[in-house]
């Protein structure tokens, strides 16, 4: 037999086998089941203009045309169900008659993809719905021996959209979802690689990969060619509770002036730590082929990174991207564009890195008699475990933020971490913001009240509001604040004053140059070995444990 003919041969087999296939589940009656009456995992927002959609209808006209376009792309969007069916069938209706691209396959770009959990709780592929036109069927013939209940998970499209979607299953069968999972989302704003070029099919995104290896919700806002840090973007992210923001966008955002990717990547920093003090923000550089890392992008990323760090910003983390696709040149399609390989070492190197960020996380919310600082950027630039390395501190300072800020994030910022003594610093702010002395007064006794509900024998150490050389005209609204709050205070043996206003003025009656940066406003290391000084003798009363005991 020549091999023409052998081909041919085969071919015929492999067609009557999926005619047999078919026949068999046009004679096994199902019950269908519409996508767009069940719950749609890995969406950010519960109103968006279809269930496949991964932005919210509010940003349309606000966020740029194009990423509104990707938005309808349903990558890293997940049916998520239970069935003990031997017969499961898919029927899927595609948004774009384009199935595929010159470098990523038409199973990627327009096929599904269906995982099963194992007894053993590994997640495993199982089968893939190759398209071949818009509308789609796939039908997936399961060895269920006892017809046992197991989970599925059905990955939607990388880089087209669904307009309709229907799951069979074998009648009398069972099939539900399972709850919603309790645990917050990991968000992924970036590229077209994190949106899923160039894998071979859903299951094989990165994101995807992250979504089995975490056991976390991961909520893929990758735009292709458009992730590129906007401030809408920055704004419409942080809408969303996360365990942590991932940022991988400087493919998109490189080769911009520097000073533009400074100014998007400290605005997208504002406008997540306005919402979310304490979450981990985690900045991923350039994963490029190229043996020289970091690359010329990364730096520049780097570079704005630093600069935010260095201006007192905590809960900032870098991973550069040297291992992303490895250093074999094997990794990608095109030099840019992971293929399965790449992806692979892409998921490799991210899940530690944010398992380690959830564990830090962790180990500090679970820190038992710690003293937890709150406050504005004095609170937030301290170097705590410089000023006591003795003592397990927390630092959830917010720079810019006033005492209303605080009050608003209490349950976040205070509340899960139980701490043994609060060191409270605002005020600074509201007054230069222009309230007034009994404003700030109001607005620190709204914080000891809300306190106190939840943990009423909590002490809390109130440090003064300083007086400041680029501030020193509102010191007698500051001092007024400082007033009615130390009356208040020396009526509750819970609270105590830490006046570091007398030891900040000099013998010409002003504050001590020494003590500040050069912006007259924020302290310097001198400063803070006053604040120390006088911090700690209050935290001793009040029985400040050395870590460790």
């Amino acid at each position: 037999m020549s091999k023409k003919h052998f081909v041919l041969v085969m071919r015929c087999v492999l067609l009557a086998s999926l005619c047999l296939s078919y026949h068999c589940f046009a004679e096994t009656e199902m019950m269908w089941f519409d996508a767009n009456e069940l719950r749609v995992d890995g969406r950010g927002w519960e109103h968006t203009p279809t269930p496949f959609c991964r932005l919210p209808e509010t940003v349309k006209d606000d966020v740029p045309a194009s990423v509104w376009g990707l938005s309808h792309d349903s990558a890293g969007l997940i049916v998520h169900f239970n069935t003990n069916a031997s017969d499961i069938a898919f029927r899927w209706t595609l948004t774009d008659g384009k199935l595929e691209m010159p470098h990523m396959p038409a199973t990627g770009v327009s096929g599904i993809d269906l995982y099963r959990q194992s007894d053993e709780g590994v997640w495993c592929f199982s089968h893939n719905g190759r398209p071949t036109a818009s509308e789609n069927e796939m039908a997936v013939r399961i060895s269920n021996p006892g017809s046992k209940l197991h989970e599925y998970k059905l990955y939607l499209p990388l880089y087209n959209g669904i307009k309709s979607l229907e799951i069979g299953v074998s009648k009398g069968a069972v099939f539900s979802q399972p709850p919603v999972s309790k645990k917050k989302p990991i968000v992924y704003y970036g590229t077209s690689i994190a949106q899923g070029g160039c894998a071979s099919r859903p299951g094989m995104a990165f994101t995807a990969m992250l979504d089995r290896m975490l056991d976390r919700p991961i909520i893929n806002l990758g735009f292709s060619g458009s992730g590129k840090m906007e401030p809408i973007m920055g704004q419409t992210i942080a809408e969303i509770d996360a365990e942590v923001f991932v940022i991988d966008c400087i493919w998109n955002v490189w080769p911009e002036k520097d000073e533009l990717i400074e100014e998007r990547t400290t605005g997208l920093i504002k406008a997540i730590r306005d919402r979310h003090p304490d979450t981990p923000i985690l900045f991923v550089g350039q994963s490029h082929i190229s043996r020289s890392h970091p690359t010329v992008a990364t730096k520049a990323l780097l570079k704005a990174f630093e600069e935010s760090v260095d201006a007192g910003v905590q809960g900032l983390y870098f991973l550069g991207g040297d291992d992303l696709v490895g250093k074999d040149q094997d990794g990608t399609v095109d030099g840019c564009h992971p293929n399965d390989l790449g992806m692979r070492r892409h998921a490799d190197v991210l899940a530690p890195a944010i398992q380690k960020l959830e564990e830090k996380d962790r180990k500090t919310m679970s820190t038992k008699e710690a003293v937890l600082f709150v406050g504005s950027s004095s609170i937030q630039r301290w170097d705590l475990s410089g000023s006591f390395p003795d003592l397990d501190v927390i630092n959830r300072g917010l720079g810019g933020s006033q005492i209303v800020d605080t009050n608003k994030f209490i349950k976040r910022i205070v509340m899960v971490y139980a701490p043994k003594i609060v060191v409270f610093y605002a005020g600074d702010n509201d007054i230069a913001a222009g309230k007034s002395p009994e404003r700030v007064f109001e607005d620190y006794k709204i914080f000891v009240h809300l306190l106190r509900e939840e943990f009423p024998g909590t002490p809390v150490v109130y440090i003064a509001i300083k007086p400041s050389i680029s501030r020193w005209k509102l010191v007698g609204k500051m001092r007024e604040a400082n007033g009615l709050i130390r009356e208040y205070i020396e009526k509750d043996e819970r609270m105590a004053f830490a006046d570091v206003d007398t030891p900040m003025i000099g013998a010409d009656g002003k504050p001590r140059k020494k003590l500040f940066l050069d912006d007259g406003l924020h302290l310097n290391v001198n400063g803070y070995k006053v604040w120390t000084g006088v911090v700690r003798p209050l935290l001793d009363k009040y029985g400040a444990r050395p870590s460790g005991i």
